[in-house]
């Protein structure tokens, strides 16, 4: 039986795909550390329609997930925490398997490319 208020089994299942029940962060296997599904843009700043989305949500262990907690700033910056006034669809994350990338409800995830850097 689902919790109130949690991610549908469906969309938990399509975030440890995408991440390899991984975390994002540091790429450490939750397989062997405790881990969570990390909403990126606040539960309390999120709407309801948006709240449990796959784009909205990265699997983190517990370490890292206590560090976005822990420096807002940082995790901002890098795509672990969204604005309240942001949407996590255009927001990219700095992501351990993906690199920085966008995320998608379905579950893909599209890297953006390094700049080439001309080395004459």
């Amino acid at each position: 039986m689902r919790k109130l208020d949690q991610p549908s089994s469906e969309t938990c299942e399509i975030v440890d795909q995408r991440d390899g029940r991984s975390c994002a962060r540091c790429g450490k296997s939750l397989y062997t550390v405790y881990g969570a599904r990390h909403h990126r843009k606040l539960r309390s700043q999120a709407s309801k329609a948006e709240k449990h989305k796959a784009s909205n949500l990265i699997d983190v262990c517990e370490d890292c997930h206590r560090w976005i907690h822990a420096h807002p700033a940082e995790a901002y910056e890098h795509g672990y925490l969204v604005h309240s006034y942001e949407d996590p669809h255009k927001i990219p994350v700095d992501h351990a398997k993906w690199g920085k990338c966008y995320l998608w409800d379905d579950g893909s995830a599209m890297t953006i490319p390094e700049p080439e850097i001309d080395q004459e």
